[in-house]
């Protein structure tokens, strides 16, 4: 844990963002990871569950309005610049090395999205494309060789994919940034473009650009495609492959009240399926001299990495569970996640270097994870010195009835005497 997230860098960005001011209570940095590492308590990730599991790690005992008042947006943004300082670092560690694993690109990365069904309290923070629902959209960019994020953005469902990425930075620079559909945007390839980087996109079935040039030769009396619209001649093509260069409008922003628009010439890549007959299309920026027709379609299919790493977060960090109708408790725990996952990642990554021979898949990995968090855990509050926990005094205040004057079963078998006293010798003080 010390490489992965010091203590020094929690305590740090926590006493520069204020978050605990009564150090000696509530420790910053086991608040933090149990939020992070306490998932696995109990069937469902619940805010007394999380409570329960730092007052077990962190020895002490708090009040569950004292908890609750820790969970503020400041310890919301605590957990999100701490995903950025790991992703920050990661990619460095990413980088150096991407040069021996990669062919021409200093990173291969996917741009998706994921909605997370939210309290419907919060529909006014994080709309819903259903009605009076709310619903967060989770936008990730991510590295298909680490199988790591490598930015994360948050919106509400009824945003465009788009949005988020209406400027797009020098990160792209040297790199391939693989999308879908939903990010269909010729503007978006030309920001990329112009950055330095490239892009791979699958093109709208009604994609009509002006063919302008052809990378194949074709044998026989083909069709000539130059000079010819695509969905003109592409019902008509007997072709396994079509690799042409096109031109195609891009709209610009408005410029003193005028709009504009510019042309742009990218690559058009075709591979006919061979049972339906029909061609997928593919955009890109990518030469022909660095990736063949039929290597861009095999690249494109690395994009399945940012599905599965969705999965993983909602199968075993819990990112579908989040139980609060308060936007700043929702904020925390979705960058927990994110968190938990990439120090899963960071094992499976050592793992796979001390034992290549061996095959670690990643979701049996998150399992393993999943099932030693508690310990990890555990394992921190003892590096931090926890002290001993008065273990039968804390299960003693847990196990009552918060609702003091609500009356219940209970106080029928509360009139059946007991058979004899309490053993609690059993319940000594144990090391936490």
């Amino acid at each position: 844990m010390t490489t992965f997230l010091p203590d020094f860098v929690i305590e740090k960005y926590a006493r520069a963002l204020g978050v605990v001011v009564r150090e000696r209570k509530v420790d910053p940095v086991m608040l933090v990871w149990t939020l992070v590492l306490g998932f696995p308590a109990g069937s469902k990730r619940t805010i007394a569950s999380l409570r329960r599991r730092f007052q077990q790690v962190a020895s002490i005992t708090i009040a569950r309005s004292s908890f609750h008042d820790r969970l503020t947006g400041l310890l919301a943004d605590l957990i999100k610049r701490l995903v950025d300082w790991r992703l920050a670092v990661q990619k460095k560690s990413i980088t150096k090395n991407a040069a021996k694993r990669l062919d021409g690109f200093s990173e291969l990365l996917a741009l998706d999205s994921t909605v997370i069904g939210l309290h419907q309290m919060l529909a006014h923070r994080w709309a819903s494309t259903q009605p009076g629902q709310a619903a967060a959209k989770l936008h990730m960019v991510t590295n298909v060789v680490s199988g790591t994020a490598n930015s994360v953005k948050m919106t509400g469902q009824t945003r465009a994919d788009i949005g988020p990425w209406k400027t797009v930075g020098s990160w792209v620079k040297n790199c391939l940034l693989m999308v879908d559909l939903g990010y269909y945007d010729f503007h978006l390839f030309r920001r990329i473009a112009k950055k330095g980087g490239f892009f791979l996109s699958r093109a709208k079935s009604n994609a009509n650009p002006r063919i302008v040039a052809s990378h194949q030769r074709v044998a026989g009396n083909s069709i000539n495609l130059v000079g010819q619209k695509l969905q003109d001649v592409l019902a008509r093509l007997e072709r396994r492959i079509i690799d042409v260069e096109v031109e195609v409008p891009v709209k610009l922003r408005k410029y003193r009240g005028r709009s504009r628009t510019a042309k742009m010439r990218m690559r058009l890549v075709g591979q006919k399926h061979a049972e339906t007959g029909q061609y997928h299309l593919y955009f890109t920026n990518i030469g022909p001299e660095t990736l063949g027709a039929d290597e861009i379609a095999q690249t494109y299919r690395l994009r399945w990495q940012v599905e599965l790493l969705f999965t993983r977060l909602k199968t075993t960090m819990r990112l579908n569970q989040i139980p609060s109708s308060k936007p700043e408790v929702v904020k925390a725990l979705i960058y927990a996640s994110i968190l938990a996952l990439l120090l899963s990642n960071a094992f499976l990554q050592v793992l796979r270097q001390i034992n290549p021979g061996r095959t670690y898949p990643a979701q049996r990995m998150d399992a393993v994870f999943r099932d030693f968090a508690t310990v990890i855990l555990l394992h921190i509050a003892q590096k931090r010195g926890a002290r001993r926990i008065d273990l039968f005094k804390l299960m003693t205040a847990e196990a009552a009835d918060p609702n003091r004057n609500r009356p219940g079963s209970h106080d029928i078998l509360s009139a059946i005497p007991l058979a004899h006293k309490p053993d609690t010798v059993a319940f000594e003080e144990v090391s936490a």
